[in-house]
């Protein structure tokens, strides 16, 4: 039988988009269609998408010499697609400018014994603050593993004790690159949001400067360093995508529960691409969905991560995916019919 082909482009979506499940209407219907499979999918193999869900970094920071507890600060990242090294130098640029410019501090919560770092912060940013760097380094003794250091330094000759730590829990962009988690979250703050954190979030805070998670930068010298390093695995991206459509009828997913449980995927595409690649999926063993002669007009397709959950439109870059339809031409089948007749009726009168 013949087949029509889609091909469908998510790279002009409306700006107010939110799911990624976009509707297609087709000019003009494909009719009697009897299957649709994935012919083809590309997209972007984008490295550590920044959204509205975490793109707020926090650490702190303390000049150890007086009795204020340390003050924490918060950044915010620009929600957009990096690339590790951009990701890096965004990090870094805007520890620097919230370490220098003490009004760019958050104090969420003034109140509370955790934020009574203000006088600390104020004194940190009169004595010029810290320029910090946080660069990418190749592993010498794993394969395919990357360290990423962050360095702090002074801006100013100092007698006091500098110190800083990273706040890095389980939705924070410090442990996507490879920090170890150095803060408990407490258990209702769930999901992928990353909360802004206050004392009653935090199970195990920071509350004195002699705590042993802070990196210490030796004092009185100009441009003095300590660095902090992480390792992270090269992946970029999300292990695997599920194309999602309205069109869907044959996958079944069967979980550990033992229900077997309809899914809505088309297909469920594979991230095995290198760092920084494109990401060109043809599947060698096609999954076809029937469509049972129906006319076709009109369709969802969307893009889903590993788990399910259907993606923001923030989370990924346009991706294009190619639909191969089948269907009956009936025109051709009766023509071809009556040719096989005639041919019948010569050979065998």
């Amino acid at each position: 039988m013949p087949y029509h082909y889609v091909r469908f482009t998510s790279k002009n979506a409306t700006e107010n988009t939110d799911k990624t499940i976009f509707t297609i209407n087709l000019p003009r219907p494909i009719e009697n269609a009897t299957s649709v499979h994935v012919k083809s999918f590309s997209m972007p193999n984008t490295a550590y998408n920044i959204t509205d869900y975490n793109n707020t970094i926090e650490w702190f920071e303390t000049i150890g010499n007086n009795t204020n507890p340390p003050a924490l600060i918060q950044a915010t990242l620009p929600p957009k697609f990096y690339t590790v090294p951009d990701l890096l130098s965004t990090i870094a640029a805007a520890m620097t400018e919230a370490s220098i410019n003490a009004s760019t501090v958050n104090y969420n919560s003034p109140s509370s014994a955790l934020y009574q770092g203000i006088a600390d912060r104020q004194t940190l940013a009169s004595s010029g603050g810290l320029t910090y760097t946080v660069s990418q380094i190749p592993s010498t003794t794993t394969v395919d593993t990357f360290h990423v250091t962050i360095t702090g330094s002074l801006n100013a000759a100092s007698t006091a004790q500098k110190k800083f730590c990273p706040v890095s829990h389980k939705f924070s962009v410090w442990t996507m690159l490879g920090l170890t988690e150095t803060f408990q979250v407490n258990p209702f703050h769930h999901g992928r949001v990353n909360p802004l954190l206050v004392s009653s979030h935090l199970v195990n805070p920071i509350t004195l400067r002699s705590d042993g998670r802070f990196t210490t930068i030796i004092n009185t010298t100009t441009g003095s360093t300590a660095t902090l390093t992480a390792s992270f695995a090269p992946r970029d991206s999300h292990e695997s995508y599920h194309l999602t459509s309205s069109l869907a009828t044959a996958v079944y997913e069967a979980e550990a529960d033992g229900v077997i449980r309809h899914t809505n995927y088309l297909l469920t595409i594979p991230n095995t691409s290198n760092r920084y690649s494109w990401l060109q999926y043809v599947p060698t063993e096609p999954v076809f969905h029937e469509l049972n002669g129906q006319n076709v007009s009109q369709f969802t397709i969307g893009i889903a991560d590993e788990h399910g959950f259907p993606m923001n439109t923030e989370e990924h870059q346009a991706f294009s995916v190619v639909l191969a339809f089948e269907y009956k031409d009936i025109h051709q089948t009766l023509e071809s019919n009556q040719l096989r007749t005639l041919d019948w009726r010569r050979s065998h009168c």
